[in-house]
């Protein structure tokens, strides 16, 4: 093998990193959206039939396919939590509040993952918030668990 055999693959290796910060990376790999959500839909049943590892790693690939999807953030947090990795946890979470800070999810996945790490005040300051904007978007059972862990904090 020559210099020059192995420039295109290096080139290519560069391309797929680029691709990764562009968004492009699913386009690079031959996939299209309904890959992903079939992806997605194999999380969802991995995290659902207590296989928290799978969830966790495909949630962390549709996190790195498309960084913009704050559903494959949530389910990142929640698979994180469920496979005891609460700062993996907190970190999609915080993505979440900080692409939409009115989505009490992420407030209350941050909140949750807080808690395993033991950060109460700053649990008890994001179920505040996520008790907030779950009252304001009607989402009730959320509301309701909110306000369960809320006093179990007081």
């Amino acid at each position: 093998m020559t210099l020059m055999d192995a420039l295109p693959a290096a080139l290519e290796a560069r391309s797929a990193f680029e691709d990764a910060f562009s968004g492009e990376l699913p386009k690079t790999l031959g996939l299209d959206d309904q890959d992903l959500v079939a992806i997605a839909k194999m999380a969802k049943k991995a995290l659902g039939d207590g296989d928290t590892a799978l969830a966790f790693r495909a949630y962390a690939l549709l996190v790195l396919l498309d960084t913009q999807n704050v559903s494959y953030q949530l389910g990142l947090a929640e698979s994180a939590l469920a496979a005891n990795t609460p700062s993996a946890a907190l970190q999609a979470a915080s993505a979440v509040v900080a692409s939409t800070p009115d989505n009490p999810q992420g407030y209350y996945w941050s909140a949750r993952a807080c808690l395993e790490l033991g950060l109460m005040a700053e649990a008890k300051e994001d179920l505040e918030d996520a008790a907030s904007f779950a009252k304001q978007a009607r989402m009730g059972t959320l509301f309701a668990e909110c306000q369960a862990l809320l006093d179990n904090l007081q």
